[in-house]
């Protein structure tokens, strides 16, 4: 039998995702309930954790990833149903590319007089790079280099298995 507060929760839950079905934020690569039910198991953003209350997909062909600036979030989408959303810094300009063959541990961005060190990388066509900071600077977007995409260290780890050829949207 339900109770008052498990109706006043329900009603909560189904106002947030009305304004948030209402929003402009949405992503035409993906359907609007799947973008909702992937950001209702969203975390906090941290640097040492996954973005998702649920396990990490199985990363199989197609797929395509679409990098959104404004909302800080990338997109994991197979078939127009977004597999998977992570916390992401985005630093990049509008473009599509490819994921290339090129992934690592470990990697060194340098820019005049800065050193930025960064792990589990993976490359895309074009010298965009989806990585981890080295250390805790997961929002200092002012250490983040040129052509980068910042995500949680498990995130970055796991996306080091994305199959070649995966395309990405950077928006």
């Amino acid at each position: 039998m339900m109770t008052i507060t498990t109706y006043g929760l329900l009603a909560f839950i189904i106002f947030i995702n009305a304004v948030i079905w209402s929003s402009g934020k949405f992503i035409p690569e993906a359907t609007r309930s799947s973008q909702i039910i992937a950001a209702n198991r969203l975390k906090k953003p941290r640097w040492n954790r996954s973005s998702e209350w649920k396990r990490h997909p199985k990363l199989t062909p197609p797929l395509t990833l679409v990098a959104n600036g404004k909302t800080n979030r990338l997109y994991i989408i197979r078939q127009r149903k977004v597999l998977y959303i992570t916390n992401a810094t985005v630093k990049c300009q509008p473009t599509t590319t490819t994921v290339s063959s090129l992934r690592g541990e470990q990697t060194i961005h340098i820019n005049r007089h800065k050193e930025v060190h960064a792990t589990s990388w993976t490359n895309f066509a074009q010298r965009i790079y989806l990585e981890t900071p080295a250390k805790n600077r997961w929002w200092d977007t002012k250490q983040q280099p040129v052509n980068t995409l910042w995500v949680s260290k498990p995130d970055a780890q796991w996306l080091q298995h994305l199959p070649k050829e995966t395309k990405l949207i950077v928006q």
